[in-house]
């Protein structure tokens, strides 16, 4: 790495980071200066830092759809172990109502669980009509917690839905488009090799606001690139 740059194990967060805040040293002196090659690069690095922020958000999203499914398993298995414990209640009362609720479980089985999200998703729809008829709706009522587990499941399996929906969407719109990690690289190249440069150069030939510039932005990869020497030095 050469003195001065940007490292390049620098995470894709750090990156989105640190060019928002170059960018928020170079914005309000953007006018004054009525510089163009400092529009260009400076360009450069907010269309490279906008499409990263949005990759990392698809790659959040991601995360969210798998904890969502998580959510929506442990529910699944709650209805069953809830619906099991009572159809074999000593409680004739209590037995009466939650046979044929775990009967309706049961044709689905614990098994949903590891099934592949939209054969998931389905088996749940279908689940949830047979046990929303008014007699089986009478059936979980009479059972301490059957009804919420039920509505806590339905309530996960609707969230999961819609978290699906608005990533296959997201992954339309971000189809052909670089991903965090490659738009990382860009920033990192821009800094490298268009800002720093430049900002060397006007610094040293006109000074002023360029050479304050120049200093914010050096004080500001230096803090980074500590950042990143502290996490290698930690990892040996």
């Amino acid at each position: 790495m050469i003195t001065g740059t940007v490292d390049t194990k620098i995470l894709n967060a750090e990156a989105i980071t640190l060019a928002a805040r170059l960018l928020d040293f170079y914005t309000p002196l953007a006018e004054k200066l009525g510089d163009k090659s400092a529009a260009a690069f400076y360009g450069e690095l907010k269309s490279a830092t906008d499409d990263a922020s949005a990759a990392t958000n698809q790659d959040k999203n991601t995360e969210g759809l798998e904890k969502a499914d998580a959510v929506r398993d442990e529910a699944w298995k709650t209805v069953g172990k809830v619906l099991e414990g009572y159809s074999y209640s000593v409680i004739a009362e209590l037995r009466s109502h939650g046979q044929p609720l775990f009967a309706a479980f049961d044709k689905y089985g614990y098994g949903v669980a590891r099934l592949n999200l939209l054969s998931e998703t389905a088996k749940i729809n279908s689940f949830k009509g047979d046990v929303s008829t008014p007699e089986m709706t009478a059936h979980a009522k009479a059972l301490a917690g059957a009804a919420e587990a039920l509505d806590a499941l339905f309530a996960a399996n609707d969230n999961l839905e819609a978290i699906n929906k608005r990533n296959t969407q997201i992954s339309k719109d971000a189809k052909g488009k670089k991903n965090a990690t490659d738009l990382k690289k860009d920033i990192v190249s821009i800094i490298n090799s268009k800002i720093l440069p430049f900002l060397t150069l006007t610094s040293q030939t006109v000074g002023g606001d360029y050479a304050e510039l120049n200093a914010l932005t050096s004080a500001e990869i230096a803090k980074v690139n500590a950042l990143i020497a502290a996490r290698r030095k930690a990892t040996k």
